[in-house]
């Protein structure tokens, strides 16, 4: 009966127990949130920097690849740079030093090379020098020696001859064909620049041949 319970529920209060109603006991159980394990969570964390530092690692590689590259293409513009002014003062030496033949029209000198027309320094056909033309070596001389030995160059002398058959008769010179025609005449200006004092080991001599004819 009621008086039953109330009294029941009044010695249990006596005993210190709660006495609740039964709708509070169907009431569903508030859900109790765990921070989770702390080794898993270090770990995380863990895993979470590493992979920061090893970006940041990254970028920094990327980083200096760029900057290696933008230096070696700094320093290959700057070496480019230095080789035409060292080109561009190798023109202008030579043409100082040979600016008498040069204003007189007896040679051309383009892009380094010195020229001297056939005519000047041979007869058709001949490996021997005009007196015009000897006297022009011996002038040449004097300053080729002068800029050879303030450079670590030497000088290539070539022989050319024409595209036509050689001349050949009584008193002809004798020579197998064109090519060795422009052995002998490169020969013949090698040796007078020489004997004007040239060192031997400064001047070489190349023949060119019917394969790249020069008007004579």
């Amino acid at each position: 009966s009621a008086v039953r319970i109330a009294g029941l529920a009044e010695r249990l209060t006596s005993l210190g127990c709660k006495v609740v109603d039964k709708g509070d006991i169907d009431a569903p159980i508030p859900e109790i949130k765990s921070e989770g394990d702390p080794h898993k969570k270090y770990i995380r964390e863990i895993t979470k920097a590493k992979a920061a530092a090893e970006k940041a690692e990254l970028a920094e590689a990327k980083a200096e690849a760029a900057q290696a590259k933008a230096d070696a293409l700094e320093a290959k513009q700057e070496a480019e740079v230095a080789q035409r002014q060292a080109e561009q003062a190798r023109r202008e030496a030579l043409e100082r030093a040979l600016a008498g033949p040069l204003a007189d029209g007896r040679i051309t000198l383009v892009e380094g090379r010195i020229g001297i027309s056939g005519a000047v320094l041979f007869a058709v056909g001949s490996d021997q020098l005009h007196a015009d033309g000897r006297a022009l070596i011996k002038s040449l001389a004097a300053p080729l020696r002068t800029y050879l030995a303030q450079r670590d160059e030497i000088l290539m002398v070539s022989g050319f001859t024409d595209d036509r058959g050689l001349i050949t008769g009584k008193g002809a010179p004798k020579f197998a064909d064109n090519w060795e025609l422009s052995a002998q005449r490169a020969l013949t200006v090698a040796r007078a620049l020489m004997a004007e004092g040239l060192p031997p080991d400064a001047v070489f001599a190349a023949a060119f041949g019917p394969q790249q004819p020069v008007a004579s």
